[in-house]
């Protein structure tokens, strides 16, 4: 008797909680329940009964106040989403991450709006028999479960940040892409070529049985939570590996083609030149302090510098090339720590050279006279011209790293510090040259262009490639 005793306290507690919420006003819709609770009032059970029989009860009763109780899934109030925010941001990381001892793998997972919902929904469930347990009041218990996953997510920061991190190349679609570009690229260059159509293939079935679910900006869900998936990817992941060690298998070519198509400014000649230039966009950088170089092509067609009047020219070497992309790579540097402290977006890449692309379609193996192509056809686009960039500039990419090696230093005909280039030039012994728009218009046959372009005008078209 003791058993029926204490459930029907239980019932008890539970019909008064249901009472303050004001669930008796919807009596039609739980008289079969309260018939189901009528009923266990009046037999003894088995322990197993008992404690099947107080989940259900429990959990009846809990279903209701949830419906009807103003933290609804549908509300938005500050709690609510504060809860719901650091629940997701908890989730996340627990089901990407991988972590060993002394190592940490990321997968591509992510909760869809139906697995975050439960996992609320579950969380809200456990608030309301905390509450009736102890009478606690709920903002109370709300702060409690926010201070808790957040203490759990700054554990998962804190542990990642001591031991090593993988490298971690982007979404499945970021990478497929990728190494579809770098294929395509590839095909290009005059040598024996690979037939890497079974690992394509098998790319290609990952995306179609793991499709991304969402596309919004930096947003994606990937909400494949089981043991299968993660070895899939790494499967996946291997068939990427080839084809960038393929890509690098390669740059002995592209670098001799490169070393062909490139002026030596030592030998300027205004009526024709290929240099790679970066731009000084605020103070003159000594070469040897350059971690990364953002570059593009300059030649006698084409003459891009948007952010600035005057910098440095590089040689081309392969351990120096990062990527090369037709136009802005969308570039970012990244370190571990701040991907840690970003909670990991998984759009993102985290690899050894510290940089991630938003674009897909960059390659090492792009060969220069389809990038000089490429710029001069983009920015006819917007100006209608050659040599024209007043409406848009838009640029070509290559991205370098501190292995680069600086030949040479230039300045435009916006350049206001012409005695200031040539101090830096004499002091780093490097030869200097003048790039000037306006003489490579005369030589074109086409009239001097005195306006500017604003490179403040905030302009983002969509170049098709």
């Amino acid at each position: 008797m003791k058993r029926l005793e204490q459930i029907n306290s239980i019932i008890d507690r539970l019909i008064a909680e249901a009472t303050n919420h004001d669930l008796q006003s919807k009596l039609e819709d739980l008289k079969p329940k309260r018939k189901f609770l009528a009923r266990i009032r009046k037999q003894d059970i088995s322990l197993e009964e008992y404690q099947t029989t107080i989940k259900k009860i429990t959990y009846l009763i809990y279903r209701e106040i949830l419906k009807n109780h103003p933290f609804s899934l549908n509300q938005s109030d500050h709690k609510n989403y504060k809860l719901s925010s650091v629940l997701k941001r908890f989730y996340n990381l627990h089901y990407a991450l991988s972590i060993s001892k002394d190592k940490a793998k990321l997968y591509p997972i992510s909760l869809d709006e139906k697995t975050a919902k439960e996992i609320y929904k579950n969380e809200l469930l456990s608030i309301i028999q905390e509450h009736i347990t102890t009478k606690e009041d709920y903002d109370s218990l709300f702060n409690k479960k926010i201070t808790l996953y957040q203490e759990r997510i700054d554990f998962y920061k804190q542990t990642l940040k001591e031991i090593e991190l993988r490298p971690y190349y982007g979404t499945p679609k970021f990478m497929y892409e990728h190494a579809l570009y770098i294929m395509e690229c590839a095909n290009k260059l005059p040598v024996k070529q690979m037939d890497f159509t079974k690992v394509i293939q098998e790319m290609k079935a990952f995306i179609e049985q793991y499709p991304e679910t969402s596309t919004t900006l930096m947003s994606e869900c990937y909400p494949y939570f089981d043991k299968t998936y993660k070895s899939n990817f790494e499967k996946f992941e291997e068939n990427f590996l080839t084809i960038l060690n393929y890509e690098n298998s390669l740059m002995p070519t592209v670098a001799s083609i490169w070393k062909s198509y490139l002026s030596d400014p030592k030998n300027h000649n205004n009526s024709s030149f290929k240099y790679i230039i970066h731009v000084f966009s605020e103070n003159l950088v000594p070469p040897k302090e350059m971690r990364k170089a953002c570059c593009s092509l300059a030649t006698e067609q084409l003459l891009t510098t948007p952010y600035g009047n005057c910098g440095l020219i590089y040689d081309f070497t392969p351990e120096a090339l990062e990527t090369i992309s037709t136009e802005d790579a969308k570039s970012w540097e990244l370190t571990k720590s701040e991907f840690i402290e970003n909670e990991f977006p998984l759009k993102w890449q985290f690899t050894p050279s510290n940089m991630f692309y938003e674009d897909p379609e960059i390659s090492k193996l792009i060969l220069p006279t389809d990038l000089e192509k490429a710029g001069i056809a983009n920015n006819l686009v917007f100006n209608q011209e050659l040599l024209n960039y007043q409406t848009y500039c838009a640029y070509t990419e290559i991205l370098l790293n501190s292995n680069a090696k600086a030949i040479g230093v230039f300045y435009t005909d916006e350049c206001q510090n012409v005695e200031e280039i040539k101090q830096y030039a004499k002091k780093y012994n490097l030869p200097l040259i003048h790039l000037s728009q306006q003489q490579l218009r005369t030589q074109a046959g086409l009239n001097p262009i005195a306006v500017r372009i604003d490179i403040n005008k905030e302009v983002s078209p969509q170049i098709s490639r």
